[in-house]
């Protein structure tokens, strides 16, 4: 059926309607200076923008402008769902984007953190089920009673801690950060760089009392093995593997310092081939044993009467679960000669919690040493 001669009428207004519109754009944009800008701006473009004006503002000391900037960042994790409670560290919220570069490089920088189960923003504690008694299943006569069983489950809580990292710049590499996003990226890897250093050490080793408690602390008993001989071989190295459960063992990965790394260096399986591969291409990790290694020297070397040997472990990290709290803050100050040598030392705080949940996740080999 044809259209009649009022919708046909109805359909030519508003093609005509159309084409004006689309004439005067034509004239508006012939008529704008060449390279002025555009009347709005992408959502990067904004980002870039205030990630320079906060440079610039913590070059030049300018608290008024970094306090105005403040609540422009607090919009944005608010929109996160981020934690932007009021800090008693004091301090100014980092934007997002530089946020979220700070972190991505602290993954790049530990293995662990990377495979780890992450929780974020909390808010305060947090309460990681354990489970103490695992349920027991029974054969049963036709029409005789079940006996009932059950898991019963412990608890553990992940607690946030203050880390604290400082590091110096000059105030004139500090000014070019703000035209210049590779410079921009250096002083977050920098602040990546020690936060991830003192955080790796929580993870291996830390206390549970001001730091996370870490995965050789009392916080767990882990499956526990020796070296056989005087110098680690295949079969040492097979049965770490099997004390592990067999539940754990396909997430299963190596951890161990660069003493223990080198020493496994060294074995061969019983056809004379390296257990060791590098991971060469495509971001493939070195492998053991067809798992993934992860080197960390906050595992000691200088263990046992002779002080020289260390540990293997073979562990599932998704069993340790690490928690970030609200949004990082970052500041600034001078000390000892930083004003003779025109430095400035810029402080990030951030808050993380981290602790092992199921000891039967983790095993390791004590007095390792290379033959």
């Amino acid at each position: 059926m044809g259209l009649t001669i009022k919708e046909l009428a109805a359909q030519k207004a508003k093609e005509l309607k159309a084409e004006a519109k689309a004439e005067a754009d034509k004239k508006s944009k012939a008529a704008m200076p060449a390279g002025a800008p555009s009347v709005t701006k992408s959502k990067d473009a904004k980002s870039q923008e205030q990630v320079g004006a906060w440079y610039k503002a913590l070059a030049d000391k300018d608290r008024h402008t970094m306090n105005n900037i403040n609540k422009e960042i607090a919009e944005d994790y608010a929109k996160k769902g981020q934690n932007i409670t009021t800090s008693a560290d004091g301090g100014y919220l980092v934007p997002t984007t530089v946020a979220d570069s700070v972190l991505q490089k602290r993954r790049e920088l530990s293995g662990f953190r990377r495979l780890a189960t992450t929780i974020e923003n909390l808010k305060g504690k947090y309460d990681l089920p354990t489970e103490a008694t695992k349920p027991t299943a029974y054969w049963v006569a036709e029409g005789a009673a079940i006996t009932d069983s059950k898991s019963t489950f412990g608890q553990k809580q992940l607690v946030l801690h203050k880390i604290a990292g400082m590091v110096n710049f000059t105030y004139e590499s500090l000014q070019d950060t703000a035209t210049n996003p590779s410079l921009q990226k250096l002083v977050e890897d920098q602040l990546a760089f020690v936060i991830t250093a003192e955080e790796n050490s929580a993870i291996v080793n830390g206390n549970g009392t001001t730091q996370p408690f870490g995965f050789r602390s009392s916080d767990i008993t882990p499956a526990s093995v020796a070296q056989v001989g005087a110098g680690l071989e295949y079969t040492d190295i097979t049965k770490l593997r099997r004390t592990l459960a067999s539940a754990y063992r396909p997430f299963g990965v190596f951890v161990t310092s660069s003493a223990g790394a080198e020493a496994l260096e060294n074995v061969r399986d019983l056809q004379d081939r390296p257990i060791w591969r590098e991971g060469l291409a495509g971001g493939n990790p070195t492998t053991v044993l067809t798992r993934p290694i992860i080197e960390m020297d906050e595992i000691p070397s200088n263990l046992g009467a002779g002080t020289d040997k260390t540990e293997i472990w073979f562990l599932d990290p998704s069993f340790y679960y690490l928690g970030t709290g609200e949004a990082m803050r970052i500041d600034w100050g001078t000390n000892d000669d930083d004003f003779s040598r025109d430095q400035i030392k810029l402080r990030l705080i951030d808050r993380i919690g981290g602790r092992p949940t199921f000891g039967e996740a983790f095993a390791k080999l004590t007095g390792v040493k290379s033959s």
